[in-house]
Formats: structure tokens, C-alpha cells, sequence
């Protein structure tokens, strides 16, 4: 692939640009500012930038401001012709207001859609756009801004890497890439919506609801096979079916037939059998008649009788129940009665209660929470008062005295010590000497006098208040005090359930409704016990024994009302007997007229019921007939246009041909399987070859100071000095940096370009190399361009002529 001529009518600083390249080294010189690197860009814009430029992206934003015409304009253009694969290509681009894109094969057929355009070209330049941004271009800046931008662009790493695999791994002459993609096809070709695991449609997908689209020959075949089944057996069933069908309906019409000739004989019979019929009838009615007219009049007397028992019992009946509610409710006052009586004690056991009480309370001391409260604070009080004073002790001993001596300490009395005789003296100590002395003490931080007075008030307030109330001390108060309580609250407990047993009753009346009571009952030898045996009896008297004896009444009293009604009394139902009997005589007369019913029929009705039944089964079997004669010719038309025996062998063929698809896929899976264990040895080291090319160029651009030492997947790159020294590239010198940066560069194209030739734009790169290197590097540059074209731009006319080749001055 290579560049044949790039045209301009305007793009940044370009105007009317015309350049033409050749195979090998190109070379265009010129001063600074005279365009190269906007040529540079407008080849790289014209390749891989859209036609349509966006305003809020900020590589959109860029260009705008970098290329598009800010007065005086309103579009930038570059058209380019180039050759790939012996094919020459010319694209055309418009930037602006009216933008466009062309691309024009050698056949001449020219697309305009952007998409077609761009996938065109995605067949071409088919590395990917990041890496001829970062690796074929190279811009008029530093190479270690370059190599940078290589290595940073996760786009491009994983481009170039898988360009170097191709290249590292041959079979035979054909990429892995393509072997891979050629495998990837045949088995997509054979095994699409197969699963090979479970050698089934995935997700078990059968004919009843098969993929459609994207399948592969296994499931294709497998589908036919399992198809021509389907439609084998649905041809078995409905063959069978057909013959059923055939058959049943022959047997239909042969029943039809006979069933035709007994109608015919019957229907001769006819006429006389419907008179028959008409008359019989009427006969049995009379004979029923008369025979109901003898039961009537033997059973209206019978029944008259019975009706005037039953009402004779009914009332008996009524009097028993009477006085068995008179009994239930001579129980309900026994009950009562009980209830009072219960009631009563309780009452007269509370109103005991209440009186025991309340003397229990009249001999306890009246002690309120007040007066204990009163008691409480002066114990406190003389408790505090002992405590401050026994706080301030004094400790003394009377070692000599030749006379008495008298002490009084604290709160004591006073007494006499001998001498040598210890003693201790809370807050105050007096001592006296016969005739001579009398010393008192007292300790500072306690106000005795105060102290003791306080103490002897509150003694004898608590004394008192003790004495009013009885008792001998604070916890016997205590004690009387929650006695009273506890009494107090019993005794409001029993009034309380005082007032609750009388409910709003007085005593007086509750002892009269008592005696009222005992003088209803009187006598009586009832008792509550019997209340569930008369109420069980009762309920039987009347809802079984009254109800049926109403029933029965009312039942005699309709049935003699309707008699009455009919036939007025017993002796006209004789009469009209006589007359039924005459009637009945006149009847049999016509019968031995007619025709004789047929011996297997009793009755014409009989007969008329048969011959009834026979025309409805003729109906129903003519249904029959046009039912399955319609099934004849639906299973008729859903009969295939293959047989079972075909369908059969087709069948066989099918099973054939998928265990071929399936044999071939086996192989294809065993072949990828293959594949792959030579990928996994070939991704161990894949950068080997690289790290090899890699160094040849290094050690020609760095004078063999430098070989590299560490390329890893990432591309994260280290060299090694002469000291055998691993070196990140940040450490190098900026010449140094720039070698490294161009050896990598040259070693990534040669495996770019390894298949087929290429070509690479360098703009001005050699500026940060020193003479000795500059020189290897046109050397490294001229050795690519004799298999690749190379678009070099400076502005040195030293460095064009050093490189010879096409010089196109611009």
C-alpha cells in the first residue's frame, strides 16, 4: 500500500497543494512555516477524520480551530490516490458547511454514504486508526512524546500486539489471525445454535420451535432429520386414520340399510297402531278410575274416624305440654330461690367482714403518712447531730494527779478517773480538779453547744410524738402505720363488694322476694336436676309428636275436603262407576276392529315408542354417514404427498447426513482445540522476535551502547547498557531517548509491514539526534524504504541531501 498524490485547494495554511510520491524514499524540504507538518495532518485528516465535524467533542473542537478557515472561508478539502493490493483508490474529503466525502475505486463505481466509505477503508487500513495516528504518522514532535503516545493508547498496544502474533505465528503460510477466523467460520458454518455438550439445538430448541436464522449445518440437518420423522410418523397416523375412516363409514352405510327395511315393515302397521294407541290409553284411564272410585269409598269412612281420634289426641297432647311449662317454670324459681339464698350469705358474710374491720381499725392507732414522715425527719436529725458530734473524738489519758479529777465527755455524765486511765471525749471534754481546776474543750470545726441542743429538742420531740401516738419507736410506726393502711384498704375492698352483691338491691327486699319465692313453690318435689329432662321430653311433645299429629290432621282434612268437594258423598261415588263401566265396554269393541299389536310390543304406545326410536336412529346414522364422509375426504386431502415408505427412506438419508455434519464438526472442534494449545505456547513469549528486531535497530541507532533488555505485554519497555544495566526509558538522555523511540518505531513496522508493504510519514523526527546517530538513523530509514514507502518532511537541505531519494521542495 502506498500513497500515489495528495491534492488541496485549502487546508490551514495550504492553497492549491499538488504533491506527488514515489515508491522508496520521499523527501519534502522546505523552510519552516512552509506547510509540511499541515500537509502532514491534511494526508492523516483526509485518511481517517470524518467529514463531519462536530461542535462539542474536543478532537472536534481541535480541528476546527487548528485546520478550518476562521475568516474568508467555509471549508477545507483533501483528496488522495492511492494503490493497495495492485488496486488504485481515489478518496475525496470537503470539512465545512457542504461536507462531503467520495471514494472511487478503479471500476469507477463511486460511494458516497459515510458509513460505506469508512467500512472501505476500514478493509484497507486495516490496523485500526490509533495505530496509524501513533505508529505510521509521526508528527513534528519530540519521538519521545511519540513512543509515549504508543505506548499510554490501550487501542493501540492491543493492535500492534496482535499484529505481532500474526506475524510470530505462521501455519503454512497463513496468519494465525486468518486460520483462526477460517476455523472460527467452519465451525460457525457447522455448529451455529448447536450444543456440543449436550449434542442438542441450544436452550433444547426442537422442531416444534426451531431457530431460524444464524443456524449451522449440524442443527440444519438435524432439523431435517427430526423433521422427516415428524412427518413419517404424522404420515403412519394419518394413513391409518384414512383407513378407520374408509371403514367405519361403510359399516354406517350398511346399518343404514338395514335399519331402512325393519322401518318399512313397521311403518305399514302404522295407521291402525296410532288408533290403537289413541284408544288404549283412554281405556286405562277408565279402568284406573273405577279402580281409584272403589279405594275412595272404602277408605272416606275409615278416614273420618281416624281424623277425630287424632284431633282427641292432639288436645291431650296440648294438655301435657301445658303442664310441663308450668314445671320448667316452678325449676326457674327453685333456681332463683337457690341464687337468693347464695346471694344472702354472701352478703351477710361480707357485711361480718366490714363490722370486724372497722374494729380492727378503732383499736390500731391512728398514724397518717404525715406524723411518719414527722417521725422519719427528727431520726434523721438526731442521727446527724450524734454523727457531727462523734466525728470531732478526742483522745486523752490522765498520766499523774495527786487529786480527784472529774471529766464529762460528749454527752456523758460526769465521772471520776484515776490516774493513768485513757479516755475519749466526742466534741467536748470537761475536766475538773478538786478545789483547783476546771478546763473545758471543744473541738473547732463542731458547734457543740448548738449540736447538743439540737440533739436533745429533736430527742425530745420524737419522745413526745411517739407517746401521742402509741407506739415505742419509728419502725413500730412503721409496722401500725401500714397495718392501718392494709386494714383500711380491705375494709373499702368488702364495702365494695357489698355494694356489687346487692346491685342496686336493698337487704330487706332481697329477704322478701326470698320468702315470696318459698310460698310460689310451696310443696313442690321438683328440683333443678330434672330442668334437662322435662326440657328434652318437651322439645320431643312439640316438635316430633304435635307436629306430625297437625300433619296428619290437616293432611285427613284436605284429603276428605277434596273428596267432598268432587263427589259430595260416599253414594255418588257408586253412581258414577256404573257409568265408567259402560263406557269401558264401548272402548273394547273398537279395539277388536283393528289390526293386532305385533306379539313383542304390549301396548300400541309400545310400538309407536320403537318405531319412534328406529327413524331416530336412521336420522342420526344418516348424520353419521355426512359426518364421516366429510372425515373421508378431510383425511383423504391430509394424506402427504409422500407415502410412509418414502418418507422412510428419506428419513434414513437424513440420519446419514447429520452423523456426516456431526462427524465433520467433531474434526473442526478437535482442529480449534489444536489451534488453540499452539496459541497458549506461541502467548508464553510473544514478543520474543520483537525484543530481536527491536535490539538489531537499537544497537545501529545507539552505536551498540544499548540492546533492549525487557518488552512485557503491556509494551512496558527497559534497555541494557554496556554495565548490563536494566534502564527505564525516562533515565535515557534525550538522544539516547530518541534512538530508542525510532529503533522501536522501525521494529513495530517491520512486523506491520511484514506481509505486504506499507508506507510511513515521518515529520522532522531526527532533530534531537547528533551527527554519528543522525547518520545511522537515514541509513535505518533508507534500508525501510527499499521494501516501503517512506514520506520523510524537513527543513535541513544537509539532512535531505544526506538521505537522497525523491526530493519534493514545497
Amino acid at each position: 500500500m502506498k500513497i500515489i498524490n495528495f491534492e488541496s485547494e485549502i487546508f490551514a495554511g495550504l492553497k492549491d497543494s499538488s504533491l506527488s510520491f514515489v515508491d522508496g524514499l520521499n523527501v519534502v524540504l522546505g523552510p519552516n512555516e512552509s506547510g509540511k507538518s499541515t500537509l502532514v495532518n491534511a494526508i492523516q485528516a483526509t485518511l481517517f477524520k470524518d467529514a463531519k465535524v462536530g461542535r462539542r467533542k474536543t478532537e472536534d473542537i481541535n480541528f476546527r480551530d487548528n485546520f478550518l478557515p476562521h475568516f474568508g472561508g467555509d471549508y477545507i478539502n483533501g483528496k488522495l490516490k492511492i494503490e493497495y493490493d495492485r488496486d488504485l483508490y481515489i478518496l475525496n474529503k470537503r470539512w465545512g458547511n457542504d461536507h462531503y466525502v467520495e471514494f472511487e475505486p478503479d471500476d469507477g463505481a463511486k460511494i458516497t454514504k459515510p458509513e460505506n466509505v469508512k467500512a472501505r477503508l476500514n478493509d484497507i487500513f486495516k490496523f485500526g486508526e490509533k495505530t496509524y495516528e501513533n505508529l505510521i504518522f509521526t508528527k513534528q514532535q519530540t519521538l519521545k512524546d511519540t513512543i509515549e503516545q504508543i505506548i499510554d493508547d490501550d487501542e493501540t498496544t492491543n493492535q500492534l500486539g496482535e499484529i505481532i502474533r500474526k506475524a510470530v505465528m505462521k501455519l503454512d503460510g497463513v496468519s494465525p489471525d486468518k486460520l483462526r477466523d477460517k476455523i472460527a467460520d467452519k465451525k460457525k458454518d457447522l455448529l451455529a445454535k448447536w450444543d456440543v455438550k449436550n449434542s442438542r439445538p441450544q436452550n433444547n430448541r426442537g422442531i416444534h420451535n426451531k431457530y431460524i436464522q444464524g443456524t449451522g449445518k449440524v442443527i440444519d440437518s438435524f432439523y431435517k432429520k427430526e423433521e422427516l420423522k415428524q412427518k413419517k410418523e404424522d404420515a403412519k397416523r394419518i394413513e391409518k386414520e384414512f383407513e378407520e375412516v374408509s371403514s367405519e363409514l361403510n359399516d354406517l352405510k350398511e346399518e343404514k340399510k338395514e335399519l331402512t327395511e325393519k322401518i318399512n315393515k313397521l311403518a305399514e302397521l302404522e295407521s291402525d297402531i296410532l288408533k290403537r294407541g289413541q284408544i288404549e290409553p283412554k281405556l286405562e284411564n277408565i279402568t284406573t278410575k273405577v279402580k281409584d272410585l272403589k279405594k275412595i269409598a272404602k277408605e272416606w269412612p275409615t278416614k273420618e274416624e281416624r281424623l277425630k281420634n287424632q284431633e282427641e289426641k292432639l288436645k291431650e297432647l296440648n294438655e301435657r305440654i301445658d303442664e310441663m311449662e308450668e314445671s320448667l317454670q316452678t325449676i326457674d324459681q327453685i333456681k332463683s330461690k337457690i341464687e337468693f339464698e347464695k346471694d344472702l350469705e354472701k352478703v351477710d358474710a361480707c357485711k361480718k367482714n366490714i363490722k370486724e374491720l372497722k374494729e380492727e381499725i378503732e383499736k390500731l392507732p391512728e398514724i397518717n403518712e404525715e406524723q411518719l414522715k414527722q417521725l422519719e425527719d427528727l431520726s434523721d436529725t438526731i442521727l446527724k447531730s450524734k454523727t457531727t458530734i462523734e466525728s470531732a473524738t478526742l483522745i486523752g489519758s490522765l498520766n499523774k494527779s495527786n487529786s480527784k479529777v472529774k471529766i464529762t465527755t460528749g454527752l456523758d455524765d460526769e465521772e471520776e478517773i484515776e490516774a493513768g486511765a485513757e479516755f475519749k471525749a466526742n466534741a467536748y471534754l470537761k475536766i475538773e480538779v478538786e478545789d483547783s481546776l476546771e478546763l473545758e474543750i471543744r473541738a473547732g470545726e463542731v458547734d457543740f453547744v448548738e449540736k447538743k441542743v439540737e440533739l436533745e429538742e429533736a430527742g425530745d420531740k420524737k419522745e413526745e410524738l411517739l407517746q401521742s401516738l402509741g407506739v415505742n419507736d419509728l419502725e413500730d410506726a412503721r409496722i401500725k402505720e401500714k397495718e392501718l393502711r392494709d386494714k383500711k384498704s380491705e375494709l373499702k375492698n368488702e364495702e365494695s363488694n357489698l355494694i356489687q352483691l346487692l346491685d342496686g338491691r336493698d337487704y330487706q327486699e332481697l329477704q322478701s322476694r326470698q320468702d315470696a319465692l318459698i310460698q310460689e313453690i310451696g310443696e313442690s318435689k321438683l328440683n333443678v336436676n330434672q330442668r334437662e329432662d322435662i326440657e328434652t321430653k318437651l322439645k320431643k311433645l312439640k316438635d316430633e309428636d304435635r307436629l306430625d299429629l297437625r300433619n296428619e290432621i290437616s293432611t285427613l282434612k284436605s284429603k276428605i275436603e277434596e273428596w267432598e268437594e268432587e263427589y259430595n258423598n260416599s253414594d255418588e261415588i257408586l253412581d258414577k262407576m256404573v257409568d265408567l263401566k259402560t263406557e269401558k265396554q264401548a272402548k273394547e269393541k273398537e279395539l277388536d276392529q283393528l289390526t293386532p299389536l305385533p306379539e313383542k310390543f304390549e301396548k300400541a304406545e309400545d310400538f309407536q315408542r320403537h318405531l319412534t326410536q328406529l327413524r331416530k336412529e336412521k336420522d342420526k346414522i344418516e348424520d353419521n354417514i355426512s359426518n364421516k364422509t366429510t372425515d373421508y375426504y378431510q383425511k383423504k386431502d391430509e394424506l402427504p404427498d409422500s407415502s410412509y415408505e418414502e418418507l422412510q427412506i428419506s428419513y434414513e438419508e437424513a440420519q446419514k447426513d447429520y452423523g456426516k455434519q456431526l462427524k465433520e464438526a467433531n474434526a473442526i472442534l478437535r482442529v480449534e482445540e489444536a489451534f488453540k494449545e499452539a496459541e497458549e505456547e506461541m502467548d508464553q513469549d510473544p514478543f520474543g522476535s520483537l525484543k530481536e528486531s527491536f535490539s538489531d535497530y537499537l544497537q545501529t541507532l545507539t552505536d551498540h551502547n544499548y540492546e533492549v533488555g525487557v518488552i512485557d505485554k503491556n509494551f512496558d519497555i527497559k534497555v541494557m547498557s554496556e554495565e548490563d544495566k536494566g534502564l527505564p526509558l525516562e533515565l535515557l538522555s534525550a538522544g539516547t531517548y530518541a534512538g530508542v523511540a525510532l529503533a522501536f518505531r522501525f521494529a513495530l513496522l517491520e512486523y506491520l509491514y511484514d506481509e505486504e508493504p506499507g508506507f510511513v510519514v515521518l515529520d522532522d523526527c531526527l532533530v534531537d539526534l547528533d551527527p554519528a546517530r543522525k547518520e545511522a538513523a537515514v541509513k535505518v530509514i533508507n534500508d525501510f524504504a527499499k521494501n516501503n514507502q517512506v514520506i520523510f518532511t524537513t527543513c535541513d537541505p544537509e539532512t535531505a541531501e544526506l538521505f537522497g531519494g525523491n526530493v519534493i521542495e514545497v
